[in-house]
């Protein structure tokens, strides 16, 4: 049960006990388990009555309901053993090991429910990802939220700590940002390892499955169960004047003030990369990871000039070599490949390798995409002319390819074949968090003669790979 005000606990409660499945099923087979255990265990033995009722007020569950699956179990398992159906014990006892058992528990739940379940298409019901990136002004879906209705006449960032207050549930590190419109875009930052808690001895996982956060669907749930978003405001004039004092925003005339832009970096790290606006990129693929993840450059005389400058200054002449207590993690610096030649890099924050003690480092070729270990000693500075230049190279992923086709050898070997040695055009699908997802085209296709233009991601579906 969820009680009034406290639906969003009810649900993160919930999902605490589906260990990571995001199924209300899961979810209640475990707690089933674990109050089980507890009564075996005469866990509730002292004041048991209010004890027992307590776990279960605060685990959000109805007690009279877990009774009564109880006695269904128990009248389920009469029934089988009156049938010659008993559970095997002994040496003859099957035990399933933590990867059988949630797919002994699928089949179960799919043989339960049918005819009455559903599997989703891959385009059944799925959002378009370049028109989700666009709403969200570019920022990355799966972790990115948005409000309506705020006052673009106020300064955003006085009201960013209690926007962040309408999130209490959230653990994870959050981003408010502005854009001068009625839209306020909340982004988490949720660590990438698995959250776990301990129960009864257990660990389970308080996650979700998939790439959306957690966060992500406890905002669309607050949204689902209609909960209200307040924030509320200063008058214009007043808002402005305190922002002002705070170091929010700058005054130009009598009224008249402007946000202060957060300071950038001294040189940029980010590759170039398409603008919302651009459907088709011509690209060339220079370092292939995998058949859906690949770094290619752009095809124009722009990106060709720079390849040119890079190279010569970096060869031209002797660089400083970069002592060990300077290296910076994403700092850039020049390093040679395996040609013996020098190329801009930057190192990988690669804790493993990166110790007090370690002579190897490992670093990242920023214009191609390579990843290297090389010696801690042979990193040098970069001339100053080249310094400012942005990567050279794009990552990019296929957009809708499955982990099993990357994992495919006969896949890899088409997508190779499908890419050596060749222009190709990309329909972008979106930009997120520097990556480009897209769709592969031998040529440039056309409203009138799109079905005419090879799609490499078509051709998988067709090769059935």
């Amino acid at each position: 049960y969820s009680p009034f005000q406290e639906k969003i606990l009810a649900y993160l409660n919930r999902l605490q006990w589906a260990d990571g499945s995001c199924s209300d099923l899961i979810a209640y087979l475990n707690l089933f388990k674990v109050w089980q255990h507890k009564k075996r265990t005469n866990a509730f033995s002292q004041n048991s009555n209010s004890s027992e009722r307590n776990w279960a007020r605060q685990n959000y569950i109805n007690l009279r309901a877990l009774n009564e699956w109880n006695i269904l179990v128990n009248e389920i398992t009469q029934r089988c053993a009156n049938l010659g159906i008993k559970e095997s014990v002994g040496q003859t006892r099957v035990t399933l090991d933590h990867i059988e058992t949630p797919l002994f528990l699928k089949v179960a739940m799919c043989g339960a429910f049918y005819p009455n379940y559903f599997r989703r298409s891959s385009d059944g019901g799925q959002v378009d990802e370049r028109e989700a990136v666009k709403i969200l002004g570019g920022k990355d879906p799966c972790k990115t939220v948005y409000f309506k209705d705020m006052d673009h006449s106020q300064p955003g960032p006085l009201y960013a700590r209690r926007i962040r207050e309408l999130f209490p549930f959230c653990t994870a590190k959050m981003n408010v940002y502005f854009d001068n419109s009625f839209r306020v875009y909340v982004e988490f930052n949720p660590t990438t390892l698995a959250e776990t808690i301990q129960v009864e001895g257990r660990h389970f996982v308080t996650g979700m499955p998939g790439k959306i956060c957690k966060e992500v669907y406890c905002a669309v749930r607050r949204r689902q169960l209609k909960m209200h978003n307040v924030v509320n405001c200063l008058l214009a004039h007043d808002s402005w004047k305190l922002a002002s004092s705070l170091g929010l925003c700058e005054k130009l005339s009598v009224g008249n003030y402007r946000l202060v832009r957060r300071p950038r970096f001294k040189h940029s790290t980010t590759s170039v990369l398409p603008d919302l606006d651009i459907q088709y990129i011509k690209i060339f693929v220079v370092v292939c990871i995998d058949v859906g993840h690949f770094w290619a450059h752009n095809v124009d005389e722009e990106t060709a000039e720079n390849l040119q400058k890079i190279q010569k200054h970096l060869n031209s002449g002797t660089l400083a070599q970069i002592p060990k207590e300077e290296i910076k993690v994403e700092e850039i610096y020049a390093a040679k490949y395996d040609d013996n030649h020098l190329y801009r890099c930057k190192v990988i924050p690669n804790t493993h390798l990166f110790k007090e003690n370690s002579k190897i480092i490992q670093v990242l070729f920023i214009d191609y995409g390579d990843i290297r270990s090389i010696p801690i000693n042979s990193l040098c500075e970069i001339p100053a002319d080249i310094r400012d230049i942005p990567p050279q190279a794009m990552e990019c992923v296929l957009s809708e390819i499955q982990p099993s086709v990357v994992q495919n050898p006969k896949a890899n070997a088409e997508f190779e074949k499908f890419t050596k040695d060749a222009n190709l055009y990309g329909k972008v699908y979106s930009v997120v968090n520097g990556i480009v997802h897209l769709e592969l085209f031998k040529d440039l296709p056309h409203d009138d003669v799109a079905e005419n233009s090879l799609s490499f991601n078509n051709e998988l579906i067709k090769k059935r790979l």
